[in-house]
């Protein structure tokens, strides 16, 4: 099964490269790289074609419509979403390549992701609690995907409308709810990836508040409009 990894980016030029030299020293070889320019105004797309991955364009603002597009265009069995400012195992994409081979009732899968920052304390903690949060959903049977660590079926997505365009936070958690109907879907607490600090540069706190309360309108509250705690997060970029 060949495997195709979606990028969305927007002003990604700084981050790029250490993700797409990470992606370069994968054991499994038999993948593309599609990386999806959302109207980036930076040399992303210059960046991105330079070592080799496959670029497209998404006018519409929003990793909800970038991913979409992305997904869309991929022509991988096995659709792998992450995020421009992540690095890899080298073993990543063999651990997920496994997985769907293991198990053909599998569907869609995700796995978990740590801070890469210079602290090794707050690289522990936000593994361990990273983890345990997902471990404690999946029991709960809320799976919750992470956008920047998780691989679906074409066919299975296909099934679905796919990513929301107007999502652009949660757009994930959104796409799980819709698999989760269809077929399996597998939380694999190995598969790891790592992820940068900046969206929590400024506030911690007020970061990972938000992050919650997107959280729990989506599984807990859906009824909830999510545009008021979206326009209160912080713009990483």
């Amino acid at each position: 099964m060949k495997i195709s990894v979606v990028i969305p980016a927007y002003n990604e030029e700084k981050y790029l490269p250490t993700c797409l030299k990470s992606l370069k020293k994968q054991t499994f070889q038999d993948f593309e790289i599609i990386v999806v320019d959302n109207n980036s105004t930076d040399k992303t797309s210059e960046v991105a074609k330079k070592y080799g991955a496959h670029v497209i364009h998404e006018p519409k603002k929003g990793v909800g419509a970038a991913r979409k597009k992305g997904f869309e265009q991929a022509k991988g069995d096995i659709i792998v979403s992450t995020d421009a400012d992540c690095t890899f195992p080298e073993n990543w994409l063999e651990k997920i390549h496994h997985s769907f081979t293991k198990d053909e009732n599998i569907i869609a899968l995700y796995g978990i992701s740590a801070l890469d920052d210079n602290s090794n304390i707050k690289k522990l903690l936000s593994r361990v609690g990273t983890r345990t949060f997902f471990q404690i959903n999946d029991w709960l049977k809320k799976k919750q995907f992470t956008g920047c660590n998780l691989a679906v079926k074409k066919t299975a997505y296909d099934e679905t409308n796919g990513f929301d365009p107007d999502i652009h936070i949660c757009e994930d958690a959104d796409l799980c709810k819709k698999l989760m109907k269809i077929g399996k879907v597998l939380f694999v607490p190995h598969l790891l990836v790592y992820t940068s600090a900046r969206r929590f540069k400024d506030s911690s706190i007020k970061t990972l508040y938000g992050y919650m309360k997107l959280y729990y309108n989506t599984w807990w509250n859906p009824s909830k409009n999510h545009s008021d705690t979206m326009a209160n997060m912080p713009d990483i970029r």
